[in-house]
C-alpha cells in the first residue's frame, strides 16, 4: 500500500486545454479544463530498487454559470479517471470521480443570500481491497451520494462564501448486491439506499498568495441529527479539499493537491507488518488522504 501511495504522489505531467466562453447579454458563462496526466517511471540495474511504472489520468471540469447580481446559478461538471500500471501490482486505477454540483442563490441582503444546493457524487467503475484483487470495495452508483439542501449563503467578496443549511437532505445509494449484503457505506444490510437529515456547511475560499500562485480550498462538513443512535449524532462528516497552483509562464503550471476525507459510515482495509509484509488486519474507520503533484503543460482557446 505503501508503494501505492509513493507512485501516486511523484511528479505528473499534464497536458490541459482550458476553454471559455460568455455572453454578456444574457449573463451566462461557461467555462472548462480538460486534463491529460502522464507519468512513467523506469530503473535499469537501480542499486536503491524501484518499480518501473506507467500512469494515465484523463480529468474534465466544466462549468455553466448564471449571474445577473441578484441571482446566481453555477453549475459544476468534475469528472475524472486514471488507472496506473507497475510490474509488482498490474493495472489499478489512481483516479474515478464523478461529482456534480449545481448551487442556485438569490440576494437576501448585502452579502447574504438564500441558497439551495444539490450535489451527486460516485465513481465510474469497481474498485478492489488491494492487494486482493477479488475482493469489490466499490462500483458505479457503490456508493454514490445525493445532498439536497437549502440555507444561507454569505459571500462578502469573490474569494470567500460560506453556506450553512439547517435543513438537508442526504441519499447513500449502494447499488450493489454484495456490497449491500454487507451493509457497505452506512446502509442497512440488504439494503440499498440510506436516508439522512442534518445539517449541512460548505466554506470555499480561494486567495492570490502573490504573483502567479494561488491557493484554493474547500470544506464540506455534515452531521445528521436524526440518526437513532445518540453517539452517532455526535460525528460529523469531513470532505475537505485543497490545492495549490503555480503558474510558471503562459504555458507550464505546476499543481498541489491534498483531499481528506472522514466519515464514521465508511470502514476501510487496514493492514499490518508481519514479517516484513503487509497483511489484511481487518477495516475501521480512519482518515482517507489523498495527495498529487503535478507538472502541468497548458494551453488557452
Amino acid at each position: 500500500m505503501r508503494k501505492i501511495i509513493i507512485l501516486l504522489t511523484t511528479m505528473l505531467f499534464t497536458i490541459s486545454i482550458t476553454f471559455a466562453q460568455a455572453d454578456t447579454t444574457n449573463y451566462w458563462l461557461t467555462k472548462g479544463n480538460a486534463q491529460l496526466l502522464v507519468n512513467q517511471a523506469s530503473f535499469t540495474n537501480w542499486a536503491q530498487g524501484g518499480n518501473n511504472s506507467v500512469s494515465g489520468t484523463a480529468m474534465l471540469n466544466y462549468n455553466i454559470t448564471y449571474n445577473d447580481s441578484i441571482t446566481i446559478w453555477e453549475n459544476v461538471f468534475d469528472f475524472g479517471y486514471g488507472v496506473i500500471n507497475t510490474k509488482e501490482f498490474g493495472t489499478r486505477k489512481n483516479e474515478d470521480k464523478i461529482d456534480i454540483l449545481s448551487n442556485f442563490s438569490h440576494i437576501a441582503a448585502k452579502d447574504l443570500y438564500y441558497s439551495g444546493k444539490f450535489n451527486f457524487k460516485s465513481q465510474f467503475v469497481e474498485g478492489y481491497n488491494y492487494p486482493n484483487d477479488t475482493v469489490e470495495v466499490s462500483n458505479f452508483l457503490a456508493p454514490a451520494y445525493v445532498i439536497l439542501s437549502a440555507g444561507m449563503t454569505y459571500k462578502p467578496n469573490a474569494d470567500f462564501s460560506f453556506y450553512l443549511s439547517p435543513t438537508t437532505g442526504k441519499m447513500t445509494i449502494v447499488n450493489d448486491d454484495v456490497l449491500s449484503a454487507q451493509g457497505a457505506y452506512g446502509v442497512t444490510p440488504g439494503d440499498k439506499i440510506r436516508l439522512e437529515f442534518g445539517a449541512y456547511a460548505t466554506l470555499d475560499y480561494k486567495k492570490e498568495l502573490m504573483e502567479n500562485i494561488t491557493f484554493k480550498s474547500k470544506l464540506d462538513l455534515f452531521n445528521n441529527y436524526t440518526d437513532p443512535k445518540t453517539e452517532n449524532r455526535a460525528n460529523i462528516d469531513v470532505n475537505w479539499e485543497n490545492s495549490l497552483n503555480l503558474t510558471v509562464n503562459e504555458y507550464i503550471t505546476v499543481n498541489i493537491f491534498a483531499h481528506l476525507i472522514y466519515d464514521h459510515d465508511i470502514m476501510v482495509p487496514l493492514y499490518k507488518e508481519v514479517d516484513g509484509e503487509e497483511v489484511s488486519d481487518g477495516v475501521g474507520r480512519r482518515l482517507q488522504v489523498k495527495q498529487t503533484l503535478g507538472l502541468g503543460f497548458s494551453y488557452k482557446l
